[in-house]
């Protein structure tokens, strides 16, 4: 049972650590993108339909 769990606690090679952080790395990469890409819509989604209520004669008032 101490073997069992002693292979299980023992640090990683430098070749998984490596590989780990590759991971990561293009996981955190495309989350980036797809973080960035939803807020671009939204900026957009938010400008045009804006200029959208300015060209209809509505005033948006916020109170």
């Amino acid at each position: 049972m101490m073997n069992k769990l002693a292979s299980y606690l023992s640090p990683p090679s430098r070749q998984e650590f490596a590989e780990t952080f590759r991971v990561a790395g293009r996981v955190s990469f495309w989350l980036q993108i797809a973080l960035g890409a939803v807020s671009a819509v939204a900026l957009l989604f938010a400008m045009f339909s804006r200029s959208f209520s300015d060209e209809s004669g509505r005033q948006c008032r916020y109170r």
